[in-house]
């Protein structure tokens, strides 16, 4: 799978990556980091925007673990 890597802040997804989601048409997005990483938020921002079935979170009980499971997906 190739996607581009974006990032946001913990609590918010900003303005100009939501832009940049629309912008590229986006049908489905991975979520890295539990939500200690990133909050439900701004996962809750994506669902919205792309759909629940479309949105799914990978996140481990540490960043080590997270690696593990992106790496496994």
């Amino acid at each position: 799978m190739t996607a581009p890597v974006l990032l946001s802040r913990k609590a918010a997804l900003p303005a100009e990556i939501a832009a940049e989601i629309e912008r590229l048409g986006a049908s489905e997005a991975y979520v890295l980091g539990d939500f200690r990483a990133l909050s439900g938020n701004v996962y809750n921002v994506l669902v919205d925007s792309l759909g629940s079935g479309n949105v799914h979170r990978i996140g481990g009980v540490n960043r080590y673990e997270t690696a593990n499971l992106v790496a496994a997906e």
